[in-house]
């Protein structure tokens, strides 16, 4: 998706300025099929356009392709927002947080945020304009957002035809986002050491294959195939010595 809007992005910019249109921004996302993340309205992504970059506040209007990649990973990030919200929260003691205390939390827990990422959040999720983010703003956002993700077609049905499961579709708050970003982190971790549990014995066994020696004056290798080296280092060494 990334190379899709790369492509399509230096094909339309303003040769002079690197920038496109708030419109033409939106056509290169619908183009590439772009995963909007819950909260942004497509009107206020349209309003970037007038928002300085903060690494190059005298550009002028318009949209860099740099705010398009703070932007996905803003979308990749956003199931940890609610952490850093509530971490921020705890440290601080207040009800509402600034930039500094949001990038600085997400420094500590290793979540890759950038300066331009941080100020797009707040561009999107603070509605009160005050400079600050707090619950009943994220939490709103979300709300809004999923009132509106439905497909478009689905809006002219009469709600009460509609399956009772379409009602409840992912995460809607932001405890269940920080739920659903820890289930992913243990899955991934689960999956990561299956992985490595099946591979290391095929890693194990390929590498003896490579540096095996023949006896001085002899043909004979200590290892005919790769079974013949996985069932002898069993019998020497028992099960575990395939991960030593």
């Amino acid at each position: 998706q990334r190379e899709n809007v790369r492509q399509a992005f230096f094909n339309t910019y303003d040769k002079q300025t690197g920038l496109v249109t708030g419109d033409q921004f939106l056509e290169i996302l619908d183009h590439a099929r772009f995963s909007w993340p819950p909260g942004i309205a497509r009107e206020r992504v349209r309003e970037l356009e007038n928002v300085s970059d903060p690494e190059n506040d005298s550009r002028g209007k318009g949209i860099s392709y740099s705010q398009y990649l703070a932007l996905a990973s803003l979308t990749k990030h956003i199931p940890s927002y609610a952490n850093i919200l509530a971490s921020a929260i705890q440290i601080t003691g207040e009800d509402k947080i600034s930039k500094e205390d949001f990038l600085s939390v997400a420094k500590t827990r290793a979540i890759p945020i950038t300066p331009m990422e941080c100020s797009m959040a707040f561009f999107f999720f603070d509605t009160k304009k005050d400079g600050y983010l707090d619950w009943e703003e994220f939490n709103s956002a979300i709300a809004v957002a999923e009132k509106f993700k439905k497909p478009r077609e689905l809006s002219v049905l009469d709600k009460t035809t509609q399956p009772e499961t379409d009602k409840h579709h992912g995460p809607t708050t932001p405890l269940q986002y920080m739920i659903e970003g820890i289930t992913h982190f243990g899955l991934g971790a689960i999956a990561g050491g299956i992985g490595a549990t099946a591979v290391y014995p095929i890693d194990l066994v390929k590498t003896r294959m490579q540096n095996q020696k023949t006896a001085k004056g002899s043909a004979e290798r200590m290892y005919k195939h790769s079974i013949d080296c996985f069932v002898k280092t069993i019998k020497n060494e028992g099960f575990f010595g395939l991960y030593s």
